[in-house]
Formats: C-alpha cells, structure tokens, sequence
C-alpha cells in the first residue's frame, strides 16, 4: 500500500473515548456521513438515537458529534451517521472480498497509534467471514485493499467465534463483516446518492 494512501486511511480513524483516556475504542469512517464502531463493552450502553462525540487519532483537536443510527447486536457493530458536513476523509469506493482475498487490517494501539497489518480471508461462516491477521483486537478495526477501498470491519469480543459451526475457535481467526452487509444497513438511514 503506498504511503500516501495509508495516511489517508489513518484520517478515518477516531475513538468514542477522549484522547487522555486509559483505554480506547475505535470508530471507522468508511463513507462522506458514516462510520462503524463495535456494540460490546463499553458500547453496549449505546442506544439507536443516542448523539455520541468521536475523536480523531490523528489530530486530538478534531472531534464530531454523531449519531448511533442502527445497532446489529448479532454482529457486534454499530452504525454512526454525522450530520451537516462531511467527514474530512473517507474511502473512496467500496469493494467485496472473499475467501483467498487479502486486506490491510486498520486499527489502533493503546496509545492511538494507528496499526496496519495484513490479514487473509479465510472462509465464509453464515453471513460473515472468517479471517486471519495474527493476533485479534477486542474491538473493530477497518480492512481496507491495497488501493484503499473499504471491504469490512474485523469485529471481535473474546468470545465471538464461540460455538460456530460446533467448531473450536481458532484464537489466530477474527469475525469479518464485508462492506456491502454494512453499506446496505446504513443505506436503510443515509441517502447514498
């Protein structure tokens, strides 16, 4: 991925938590007026309709007001719409992906540094993917192609692969949500056009 599509892509990245808390929770751009972030932990409070403030990693001066549009309990994400303007960076198309396909995996450390790591598409599980990117985080991160489209989240808790398919789950394997399931849930709310 060229450097100056990974800079662009780490504009994207925000957190519902302020920059000097201890912990962080990531929020990801991936359209003019949306973004994602995980429903568990401390978003589980969230409710459809609650106005939310998100900060920006890159900048600790920029932050938004936005609001939670719809809630997918089963998959563990939460769409966020902002209103009037448009975020100041987002991708530029969307994409599908599948089994075999690769992706740049998006998130943040601790510290909100933002991470970048390559991951694979494993296989199709129900309506969500499997993926591997090494070691999960316990939250969302966005995945992105070399050409910096969005093709999903990677959304986990420590035991969302529990009990799929009877199978035990792989620690190395991450719950995948492809951009077209979260595109197609936002255009429920948001006029795309």
């Amino acid at each position: 991925m060229y450097p100056h599509t990974v800079k662009r892509l780490e504009q994207c990245l925000y957190t519902t938590t302020t920059p000097d808390s201890e912990t962080h929770q990531l929020v990801v751009v991936f359209h003019e007026q949306c973004a994602v972030t995980h429903y568990h932990g401390p978003h589980a409070s969230f409710k459809q309709g609650d106005e939310i403030t998100i900060y920006s990693v890159l900048d600790k001066a920029v932050q938004f007001q936005v609001t939670v549009i719809m809630i997918d309990e089963d998959h563990d994400y939460m769409l966020l719409e902002k209103h009037g303007d448009e975020f100041p960076a987002y991708p530029w198309s969307f994409e599908s992906l599948g089994p075999g396909d690769g992706y740049y995996l998006f998130d943040i450390t601790q510290t909100r540094s933002p991470t970048m790591k390559e991951g694979v598409v494993t296989k199709f599980c129900g309506n969500f993917l499997l993926g591997k990117h090494g070691q999960r985080s316990n939250g969302v991160a966005g995945m992105f192609k070399d050409n910096g489209w969005f093709i999903g989240i990677s959304v986990n808790t420590p035991d969302s692969l529990k009990g799929i398919r009877g199978e035990e789950a792989d620690p190395t394997e991450a719950k995948l949500v492809g951009a077209p399931v979260l595109i197609s849930d936002a255009s429920c709310y948001i006029d795309f056009d």
